[in-house]
This record gives C-alpha cells, sequence and structure tokens, in this order.
C-alpha cells in the first residue's frame, strides 16, 4: 500500500533550500533574508564600485559644458549700411570728445558689451584702441567686429 502524503502550501518546505527557518519561508525580497541562506549564485553587486569609472571621466564633463557653448553661440550680425554709418559717426564723436561708452562687439560667436572710452581708431589696420573703465586696461578692437556704440 502506497503512503500519500499531504501537505498545505505553508507547511511546505523549499525545496531548493531546505535549510531555510521558518521566519524566512513567505519573505519574497531576498534582500531581507540573510546572506548565509540564500543561494550562492545570487550576484551581492557592486555598490559603488559601478559608479567609479563614471565619475572618474571629467573630460566627460567637459565635453558636456563644451556643447552647451556651442548651441549658444551665435553667427556675426550683418549690418546695414546705416549702422555703418551710424558706428562711425559715433567713433568720431567719441574721438573728439572722450568719454565712456558702451561698445558692443562680436567675440568668438558671442555679443559682449565693454565700457570703455575710446582712444584711438587706426584706419589703416581696421582697429580701435579703447580703454576698459572696470578693467582698467587697455584693449584692441576690429572695426569689423564692433556691432553698436552706445
Amino acid at each position: 500500500m502506497r503512503k500519500v502524503m499531504t501537505l498545505n502550501k505553508f507547511s511546505m518546505k523549499n525545496p531548493l533550500h531546505p535549510e531555510l527557518p521558518e521566519e524566512y519561508e513567505n519573505i519574497l525580497d531576498y534582500r531581507k533574508i540573510s546572506r548565509k541562506y540564500l543561494c550562492k549564485n545570487i550576484p551581492q553587486g557592486g555598490g559603488m564600485i559601478k559608479w567609479t569609472s563614471f565619475a572618474t571621466t571629467p573630460e566627460l564633463y567637459k565635453n558636456i559644458e563644451q556643447h552647451i557653448n556651442e548651441q549658444n553661440k551665435i553667427k556675426k550680425p550683418e549690418l546695414s549700411d546705416e549702422q555703418i554709418l551710424e558706428i562711425n559717426i559715433r567713433l568720431s564723436m567719441m574721438m573728439n570728445k572722450p568719454s565712456s561708452c558702451a561698445v558692443r562687439c562680436y567675440e568668438d560667436g558671442y555679443i559682449n558689451q565693454h565700457e570703455c572710452i575710446i582712444e584711438y581708431v587706426d584706419t589703416i589696420n581696421k582697429t580701435v584702441r579703447c580703454y576698459l573703465c572696470y578693467m582698467q586696461e587697455r584693449k584692441v578692437f576690429s572695426l569689423f567686429d564692433i556691432v553698436e556704440i552706445i
């Protein structure tokens, strides 16, 4: 005669881990079970080790910043004849009566504004020599880079 054994689902032992204590039998999250009762084939993970290779590439951050700066650059504005004439008139006024003015220049993809006193206009080399008020230094601008004089 055959003996039939009946077990309900709560009294059944784990067939993969028969030594698993009863308090861990119904826990489905393996992180709450002690490591000594888990299968040895479950990887523990690298913790923070997997992020160290990312953190050791500062050139990645430089490249991202460079791409952001490249997107913000603009093309050099084309000036009309009236705008060029106005710039020439303002340059001659500032040469005759030196006073502080704002010079807007196209520099490396950006339009920068400098508070300065215009000292000299070189018509042969097409440059303007200015004294920057806040930096207290002299700077030379190309006439072709000047967008506006305020």
